[in-house]
């Protein structure tokens, strides 16, 4: 037999009380951890291999458009 209103209301007041105890007497939460600096090395040589790789597909892409005009003709 489904509980009356007055008991459902009565078992919902109990469960959000021991929520809010549970809540209350959580741990504390750790600390962050400080922050740390990089340790990824510094690559000087990272901008030139930038352009290169830049410039190998920008040449890349010219070829497949020419390869594409040359299809349409």
């Amino acid at each position: 037999m489904p509980d009356s209103l007055e008991e459902a209301i009565f078992r919902l007041d109990a469960a959000v009380t021991r929520a809010e105890t549970a809540f209350a007497n959580r741990p504390p939460a750790p600390p962050k951890p400080a922050p740390t600096e990089s340790t990824d090395p510094v690559d000087p040589d990272l901008p030139a291999r930038h352009a290169k790789l830049r410039a190998g597909t920008e040449a890349a892409l010219a070829k497949l458009d020419t390869l594409i005009a040359a299809e349409r003709g």
